[in-house]
């Protein structure tokens, strides 16, 4: 809990008036709206913690002079622990990129966000979040330990990362998990950690998959099969994208 003091002229409200906050207050926002601006999400980078994307807000009603607050988060988080081996570096930035991608909104790019109704405006949000590491970041580690903001998800979503080499247009799948029973609620933090035996059994199921279409349209006899049923990464076989 928390005292707050006016800055500048106290609020000019009345009994049973319904109060509007919110955090981080920026002037870019909407003073004396019932929305205000979110931060971009779409492009995230290491080592940004939590609470660069931390943003909260609430509502009350005034009562003998007393406004109460409490105050709910808007964004999910995901701790995500996984080898830095994993990773593929990007030949265009030079660094180390992993995409994020749910069957629902997951990112936001300028959108808002409504406190009398409780929901997301706007139509810059996608299904995806980029993530950057550099070089010197992961340099020397042998797992690498982030946190990624995220749109709440409901208990129907799917969430799959990627790495990404290549200027961003071809990637590899490292890992895809449901939402738990109650979805991705805001103020959580959810913590996924991928290690070498998660990596292979993703890929296992791939490969599978991708064999069994190779097989049954007579794979050997492409134009270019470049890599197809080797060992090499899935984003080295020629013609996969996501």
């Amino acid at each position: 809990s928390t005292n707050f003091s006016a800055r500048g002229t106290k609020l000019d409200a009345q009994e049973g008036d319904i109060v509007y906050a919110y955090y981080k207050y920026e002037q870019r926002n909407f003073p004396g709206n019932k929305s205000f601006r979110l931060p971009s999400t779409s492009f995230q980078s290491y080592p940004g913690e939590a609470s660069v994307y931390d943003y909260l807000y609430a509502k009350g009603e005034v009562h003998n002079n007393e406004v109460k607050l409490r105050f709910k988060h808007v964004f999910a988080f995901l701790r995500v622990t996984l080898p830095t081996k994993l990773l593929v570096k990007d030949n265009a930035s030079g660094s180390y990129m992993l995409r994020f991608i749910s069957d629902e909104q997951l990112s936001c790019y300028n959108d808002t966000y409504n406190m009398e109704e409780g929901g997301f405006e706007g139509d810059g949000s996608n299904f995806s979040i980029m993530y950057s590491m550099a070089e010197d970041d992961i340099s020397g580690k042998d797992n690498v330990t982030f946190t990624v903001a995220i749109r709440p998800q409901t208990n129907k979503t799917k969430i799959r990362i990627y790495a990404f080499a290549n200027n961003y247009s071809v990637n590899d799948l490292l890992y895809s998990f449901n939402a738990p029973k109650d979805g991705f609620q805001a103020g959580h933090v959810y913590k996924l950690a991928i290690n070498d035996e998660l990596f292979k059994s993703e890929r296992e199921k791939s490969v599978q998959a991708l064999t069994a279409l190779y097989n049954s349209t007579d794979g050997d006899k492409w134009h270019n099969n470049t890599n197809w049923l080797s060992d090499e990464p899935l984003y080295k076989w020629q013609g996969l994208n996501a």
